[in-house]
């Protein structure tokens, strides 16, 4: 939400040297991070300025498009198994499902991939 929140979202970062313990990051789509338009060059290169280097966390919330211009087959996994009846009930009270293996892999790896590089190349 810093892309959109902030004015200079790398300047914002300058601002909190010394007073993050955790950085969240997901795509400005929220999909893994290098699946949508962020600099995450620009992003761990000023993390790095600051001298942060504590935990990323990542937060992509997939989408769960059931039409056919799903960019993402194999997304959806139609019967989730295994799920709590709390579970069971949230998904049918939000009108949602889970995500399928596949899916979460796909973007867990893509998250990794991502950010390992940039995190290990430090300038």
């Amino acid at each position: 939400m810093m892309n959109i929140e902030e004015v200079d979202m790398f300047e914002t970062i300058r601002r909190a040297k010394g007073k993050l313990v955790g950085f969240h990051v997901a795509d400005n789509n929220r999909m893994a991070p290098g699946m949508g338009n962020l600099n995450w060059s620009k992003i761990i290169d000023t993390l790095h300025e600051i001298g942060y280097n504590e935990v990323l966390s990542v937060e992509f919330c997939s989408p769960l498009d059931r039409t056919p211009a799903n960019p993402y087959p194999n997304s959806i996994d139609e019967n989730p198994i295994d799920l709590s009846p709390e579970q069971k009930k949230f998904l049918e009270d939000h009108g949602s499902t889970s995500v399928s293996e596949e899916f979460y892999t796909m973007l867990t790896r893509k998250s990794f991939d991502t950010l390992s590089n940039l995190i290990n190349n430090t300038n």
